[in-house]
């Protein structure tokens, strides 16, 4: 071996060596601070040592798990591997995600909507349909507005660039068939996956982000305003106008706008495009009509909840993530979503919004159909009872001692707080009088 040889392997030696040694002396001394990962991670908390966890082998097996989730510079490592499977071999371990042509990015669930391969079949179809008809008219009796929305779906949108192995339409698709169910029964809905494929000819700017798996926020703008206008047409009532200030078109991202690339853990940014975003605010200081809403949608809502929904538009709002968690204006609330709840709020709420993308159409509205239902046929369900009625009952159930006790460890556990208990008590008494 000459010298020249001899330096090059010296050189990768020592490389090898430094590598094999800079995670423990970082461990130490951490000079470089750990990259941020996007996606779902389970904190795993240092173990305490003690004499008994120590002999009995529970310690070391707790700071095992500790160790590995926490490893010297383990995001490093993650967004070097990931790079190295992107750059490399166009290939994504990032769960669902899946390359499409041109570099797009999707999701399983979204093939698997465009194909049709998720369709639930004509039964189930027609049985939610009935359903809703159902729903429909009891509300309508209530003086209460049901809204279906439809929002879009990428591989809907941008059939072109998604993966050779999706291209075969296999099936009915669940969209479309809702959509033919709900005309034919005349329930009222908003169909953004047609309306966005038109749109996306003429619109000025993108609709959906190249990397992102959501509506972009200008298309959400666009969704947002269409509901509203739906919204006041079927209240009849004019609420707190929308005021569409100035777009801001840069070259890059915000908010959900790339959340697949973010989701792929990569050490390089994928190339940028210009994207818009329109700044608007709700007219303030105004004695319009603000509704009482319930929304139980999906993940296609997060961007409008967590950015512009507010107090300004709505007197009052529930989301329902999923129907399995309960958001109001500010924050999640520590409440067990339960048949009681739904009918407190439903009581109160003019319009319920029913939201699914088409990824999620398979098992839309996620049992808030059944629940309703439920609620509905209850006796006196379809009386509404005057607040003064309410807080006469509430004051009543007070001044009983013993009934109040009770009301008090049922919302213990029920894991509700206690007002919300005492009211949902009230309503059924005096709906079972």
């Amino acid at each position: 071996m000459d010298k020249q040889n001899k330096t090059v392997v010296k050189f990768f030696l020592i490389a090898i060596l430094v590598l094999l040694l800079l995670p423990m002396v970082n461990y130490q001394l951490k000079f470089l601070k750990e990259l941020s990962l996007h996606g779902s991670e389970t904190q795993v908390a240092q173990p305490i040592r003690s004499f008994k966890s120590y002999f009995t082998g529970q310690y070391q097996d707790s700071f095992a798990n500790y160790f590995s989730a926490n490893l010297p510079l383990r995001s490093y490592a993650i967004k070097t591997h990931n790079q190295i499977l992107y750059s490399a071999f166009k290939y994504t371990n990032a769960s669902q995600v899946v390359i499409g042509k041109e570099s797009y990015l999707y999701e399983t669930p979204y093939l698997n909507a465009f194909t049709g391969s998720n369709y639930i079949g004509d039964s189930a179809i027609n049985e939610r349909m009935l359903k809703l008809q159902k729903i429909q008219f009891a509300l309508a009796k209530m003086n209460k507005k049901l809204l279906v929305v439809f929002a879009p779906g990428k591989a809907n949108f941008f059939p072109a660039t998604i993966p050779n192995d999706y291209q075969q339409i296999i099936n009915k698709n669940n969209h479309d068939e809702f959509v033919k169910a709900y005309q034919k029964k005349q329930i009222n809905y908003i169909d953004f996956v047609s309306y966005f494929n038109k749109l996306k000819q003429t619109s000025p700017y993108p609709l959906y982000g190249k990397y992102g798996i959501h509506w972009s926020q200008y298309g959400m703008n666009i969704a947002l305003d269409s509901m509203l206008h739906k919204m006041e047409l079927a209240a009849n009532q004019k609420f707190p106008s929308k005021i569409n200030l100035e777009t801001a078109v840069i070259n890059g991202y915000r908010f959900t706008d790339n959340d697949v690339e973010l989701a792929l853990n990569l050490f390089i940014d994928l190339p940028k495009e210009n994207m818009a975003y329109r700044s608007f605010q709700f007219e303030k200081n105004t004695k319009k009509y603000k509704p009482n809403i319930i929304v139980v949608a999906d993940s296609y809502w997060w961007l409008a909840h967590n950015n512009y929904i507010s107090k300004e538009i709505f007197n009052e709002y529930h989301f329902l993530y999923y129907n399995k968690s309960i958001y109001d204006f500010n924050q999640q609330l520590p409440l067990t979503l339960n048949e009681d709840l739904i009918a407190d709020y439903l009581h109160r709420a003019d319009v319920i919004v029913l939201m699914a993308t088409e990824a999620n159409l398979n098992w839309f509205p996620y049992g808030f159909d059944d629940q309703l239902l439920n609620i509905l046929s209850r006796p006196r369900q379809n009386q509404l009872f005057s607040e003064e009625a309410i807080q006469l009952k509430i004051n009543e159930i007070k001044a009983d001692a013993s009934w109040f006790q009770a009301v008090r460890d049922k919302a213990i556990a029920n894991r509700v707080n206690l007002v919300q208990q005492l009211r949902a008590d009230a309503i059924w008494v005096l709906q079972h009088p």
